[in-house]
């Protein structure tokens, strides 16, 4: 587990910013850059403290990031995702890259359960959507991140 020098910029902007991105993407499907792409500067620095620490390059967590930056932009291509989430989850990745692969791999299985989850509660009480109809997924990409380290805790 990384020190709190390492996780803290990135992990506390997060706590910071992740209620207002939910609620503004809930409200008006969008997640706003002013508060997203701060998000990789506090990944870089965290990245950086990683990195010192180790005494070696942060390669786990940047590949966590690239990896899910790339994953979510196939979704965007295929229409399944907006570039906020694209973008998101580059900044998510890094996170939870920090924490190793397997609280990555928990964190976008929790994000795609939870939207699942939302989308039947929407069907339930909404009934059939009008075509074309989106779910925000930035509360589910949120939900994921700070779900995974939850669950992996011992």
């Amino acid at each position: 587990m990384p020190s709190a020098s390492v996780l803290l910029p990135l992990w506390g902007y997060l706590a910071l910013v992740s209620v207002p991105l939910a609620v503004i993407d809930l409200r008006e499907r969008r997640l706003p850059d002013r508060l997203v792409l701060p998000g990789y500067g506090f990944a870089a620095v965290s990245l950086a403290r990683d990195a010192a620490e180790r005494a070696g390059p942060p390669a786990g967590a940047l590949a966590a990031a690239v990896l899910s930056l790339a994953a979510m932009l196939l979704l965007n291509i295929a229409g399944g995702a907006g570039l906020g989430d694209v973008k998101l989850a580059g900044v998510l990745g890094a996170g939870l890259g920090l924490l190793g692969w397997s609280a990555l791999a928990l964190g976008a299985a929790l994000a795609f359960v939870s939207a699942g989850v939302a989308a039947a509660v929407l069907l339930v009480v909404r009934g059939t959507p009008a075509r074309g109809a989106r779910i925000a997924f930035g509360p589910s990409l949120l939900a994921g991140f700070w779900g995974a380290p939850l669950l992996t805790a011992s």
